[in-house]
């Protein structure tokens, strides 16, 4: 007996299949594509988000630095405590990449001493704005000044 290709039960079952791998190549193809576009959405996201976070690190550290430098100026007689509700100038140059402004108000002596509210905040080109204060106490016969509170919103 003379067996031909057709006779064999593979290629019965080749011409029943044919087609079959497309199939499953287009399954896999629209699964793996699922899988790399949520790849891309978290990626995308966590960069943003990035940003913001640094954006605001940034602004709190440039409101901190304009509260430490006013400090500073307290502690070796260079400002004088505030007596009213005033804005302090800030140096040019002082906190890169924010627009930072200080405000001091006067607060009740405390043991006799003169305190002040430091009031920092620093707004990001992105519009973001943070705020530093801190309640400084300035002894007028020493050069120290005491932080009793300071807080970042």
């Amino acid at each position: 007996m003379v067996v031909t290709p057709n006779d064999r039960p593979a290629a019965r079952h080749a011409v029943r299949d044919r087609g079959a791998v497309l199939a499953l190549v287009l399954v896999l193809v629209v699964v793996m594509g699922a899988i790399v576009l949520g790849l891309a959405t978290y990626a995308t996201t966590a960069l943003t988000s990035s940003a913001i976070t640094t954006d605001r690190t940034d602004a709190r550290n440039a409101a901190s630095a304009v509260v430490t430098w006013q400090i500073e100026e307290l502690t070796h007689k260079r400002a004088a405590p505030c007596t009213t509700n005033s804005e302090v100038t800030v140096p040019t140059g002082l906190v890169a990449g924010a627009v930072a402004t200080l405000r001091c108000v006067p607060d009740a002596d405390v043991d006799g001493h003169p305190t002040a509210l430091l009031v920092a905040s620093a707004t990001m080109p992105s519009g973001l704005s943070v705020a530093v204060s801190a309640l400084v106490q300035v002894p007028e016969s020493a050069y120290v000044v005491n932080v009793l509170r300071w807080t970042a919103t």
